[in-house]
């Protein structure tokens, strides 16, 4: 065997036996992971109170998230075998000026939060200062679902905002998730693939009226949904968390708090019942929010998670 025929037994043999080793360390960290083993159970919480309120047509909607995130999840491992051998993404801030950063983004977040519910629920409760501010950000020019509105004043909430008081308060531009990627195509390619695949069947379906129609949605999912949303809980929120408490703690609480986020909606589309809505969000959305933050920590960049969140949204937008 010459030398060349030798190597190239060699890699795909040693790639094999790092995708193994890569395995074996992921699952072994999360059954031993106190934290995965908190979300499993406010999982199984979740699934219990919308038995118990027969609202099972919400866990059969949560389903595919459910077995679709940990599968895609797996899948990625061998697309990002090195990533936890390449050098971390350190701060120069001091733990307070990360706790004071952490709680600014959760201020910012609690108003996201408001806003959304103000948005979803008619009779929301009418906080003095906040709910003008946040009745009038919504129906900018009078219009709610037309540019420019939450066009204009989600990424100023979601991104402007939080990048100008972080960068006062020390925090670097590398620290957001916004520097050299690893793998990110691959990986976007893998979660985005199904969302595709189901909005190009919808285009076949005629569910797409026009090209000014598509061009309007996709400026909606990356302004409103897919980079705002990914710069705000992987970007900033995930990022500070895991500068402060374990790693898995910070992936787990940072999803809990997205999956939250969208209680406004979800209580709105299950009747108004609040407990069914925040049941539906830890199912539904916080898994979401998971498979995002599991493709940011295989990847260091929000370009993957923002394709994956962006191919969601347009597929979910035409059904």
């Amino acid at each position: 065997m010459s030398l060349a025929d030798e190597k190239t037994v060699i890699f795909p043999h040693r790639r094999w036996l790092l995708i193994r080793q890569e395995y074996h360390s992921t699952l072994s960290s999360v059954m031993k992971s106190s934290a995965a083993w908190f979300l499993c159970a406010l999982l199984f919480v979740a699934a219990v109170v919308l038995v118990l309120k027969g609202r099972t047509d919400v866990i059969r909607g949560a389903l595919p998230w459910l077995v679709g995130v940990p599968v895609l999840a797996l899948l990625t491992i061998p697309l990002t075998v090195r990533v936890n051998r390449l050098p971390p993404i350190r701060t120069q801030n001091s733990r307070k000026q990360l706790w004071w950063q952490t709680i600014i983004v959760l201020a910012i977040v609690l108003l996201a939060t408001y806003r959304d519910i103000v948005l979803s629920i008619p009779n929301a409760p009418q906080i003095p200062v906040l709910y003008p501010l946040s009745y009038t950000s919504i129906y900018f020019l009078g219009i709610s679902n037309r540019p420019p509105g939450n066009l204009v004043s989600v990424p100023i909430l979601y991104i402007l905002i939080p990048l100008l008081l972080l960068f006062l308060s020390g925090a670097r531009w590398s620290e957001f998730g916004l520097g050299r990627g690893y793998n990110v195509w691959r990986v976007a390619l893998l979660w985005s693939i199904f969302p595709v695949l189901g909005f190009l069947n919808l285009m076949r379906q005629g569910a797409v009226a026009s090209l000014a129609q598509f061009l309007q949605h996709l400026l909606r999912a990356f302004l409103q949904n897919g980079f705002s949303e990914e710069f705000l809980f992987r970007g900033v929120l995930l990022t500070r968390l895991s500068y402060l408490i374990r790693g898995d703690w910070a992936l787990v609480l940072s999803t809990l708090i997205y999956g939250l986020f969208f209680i406004g909606v979800q209580t709105n589309t299950v009747g108004g019942d609040w407990v069914v809505g925040a049941a539906s969000t830890i199912l539904i959305q916080a898994i979401t929010g998971l498979g995002a933050a599991i493709i940011y920590r295989r990847t260091r960049n929000l370009i993957a998670p923002t394709i994956f969140q962006v191919t969601l949204d347009m597929y979910n937008a035409f059904t």
